[in-house]
């Protein structure tokens, strides 16, 4: 039995492998086709969505990791598709490098995070997926393809997101950045406040977010700024400041006193009170970037229009109290600059992510529907790694290259091999 991290997607693959070659894979693709099995990948199983759900070929590419190459003219690196993002933060760091962003957790592996639209925060900035240049992948029938912006710009923007539809991705070349510190600034916020001034906030710094405990009247602002001069990692000893082991380990025993509708208000209030505090942290960009894992929830997330940010959240904010739904989990708010990939959330327009998060199984099913019907009313897309129940009507409203990714992914996996049922339920 394999599952996720939430541990809500539980399946049994026909068997599990961990190729350690492209050429083990070829013939692991050849030898499903032949016996009319599916085959999928998954990484550290971070994804809340059944995207790596199968009865057939499970892969993992754990022994497919390292980095192989670094152009510094250009500014790539050249790196297999199954290494952490906190291997490749190291790996790159002590050759002078570093990714352009990074979401808050750097568990998962570099193909399993672009695959679904990875992001982090910065409205200058984009997805992970965003800074691929060139990649290779093996299609459905086994065999070694590699595609590029270069070479293929007609049609290279549908690899980068395409959650393991168009075949196993084996090794990406990646925009990265001479290495850079950053500067957070921690302060908290009248929620009203923070949303009145939410255009001067986003551009008083490189990378901005906020967070919300629904109940609470202050949100914590994140405020950071890149760097290039050598900071000293400091980041101030708090017990429970919001990110640190300690406070994930009381904020886990508090959700397990229970969320009715009338404990959870006065819970998120006091956290809100005890963690929101004003400081400054600073240090290697991964360092900042990046938190330890929270506590086991439920995520959903939605990109909105960046010029509909503060009055989606409000919206929000009067849904959860009104309708008195027990969100026992911060909402986390990002924003990330637009791009061109076909399946991309932020396909042609920045955007403000919207973070739909709650532990727990009571009240969750009924929020996450209030919750999404919310999100479509202002043009939301989902994130494809976390929970949705978005019909394939919607998305083909809603990314004008959908029909031709689907084309592609014809050409590429004609058997569809690399289906399971959730994908088939979105792409037929």
């Amino acid at each position: 039995m394999k599952s996720n991290w939430l541990g809500n997607v539980a399946f049994n693959p026909y068997q599990f492998i961990l190729p350690k070659t492209e050429a083990e894979i070829q013939s692991l693709v050849k030898q499903a086709k032949r016996e009319g099995r599916k085959i999928r990948v998954v990484g550290s199983g971070h994804s809340w969505t059944p995207a790596c759900e199968t009865d057939g070929y499970l892969l993992n590419l754990d022994h497919i990791s390292g980095l192989l190459a670094i152009d510094s003219q250009n500014q790539t690196a050249t790196v297999k598709a199954g290494t952490k993002l906190k291997h490749l933060n190291t790996l790159l760091w002590e050759k002078g490098y570093a990714l352009i962003n990074l979401g808050s957790i750097a568990e998962q592996s570099i193909a399993g995070a672009t695959a679904t639209a990875t992001h982090g925060t910065g409205i200058g900035f984009g997805n992970l997926s965003s800074a691929i240049t060139a990649l290779k992948i093996i299609d459905g029938e086994g065999e070694l393809r590699e595609f590029s912006l270069e070479t293929n710009p007609d049609i290279f923007s549908a690899f980068p997101v395409s959650i393991g539809c168009l075949g196993i991705i084996t090794e990406f070349t990646i925009k990265i950045v001479r290495k850079f510190y950053l500067r957070e600034e921690r302060k908290p916020m009248l929620f009203e406040e923070a949303l009145q001034n939410l255009p001067q906030l986003l551009t008083a710094c490189d990378h901005f977010k906020l967070w919300w405990f629904p109940y609470s009247g202050m949100v914590q602002t994140y405020s950071v700024h890149r760097s290039s001069e050598e900071i000293q990692l400091k980041k101030k000893f708090n017990l429970l400041r919001e990110d640190s082991k300690a406070a994930h380990a009381i904020f886990g025993f508090l959700l397990k006193l229970g969320n009715s509708r009338s404990f959870v208000p006065h819970i998120n209030r006091f956290i809100s009170a005890i963690q929101f505090k004003t400081e400054t942290n600073t240090g290697r960009s991964y360092d900042i970037f990046t938190m330890v894992t929270p506590p086991r929830h439920h995520e959903s997330e939605y990109a909105i229009p960046v010029e509909k940010a503060a009055e989606c959240i409000v919206a929000l904010k009067q849904l959860i109290e009104g309708q008195r739904h027990p969100v026992n989990f911060v909402a986390e708010i990002r924003f990330v600059k637009g791009d061109d990939l076909w399946l991309s959330p932020a396909y042609k327009r920045d955007v403000c992510y919207v973070g739909g998060y709650m532990a727990g199984e009571k009240g969750y099913a009924n929020y996450l529907k209030a919750y999404e019907t919310l999100m479509l009313s202002f043009g939301g897309r989902p994130h494809w790694g976390k929970e949705f129940s978005m019909e394939r009507q919607h998305f083909e409203q809603d990314y004008p290259r959908w029909n031709d990714f689907k084309q592609l992914r014809k050409q590429m996996d004609s058997g569809g091999l690399f289906e399971n049922e959730w994908l088939g339920k979105i792409f037929s």
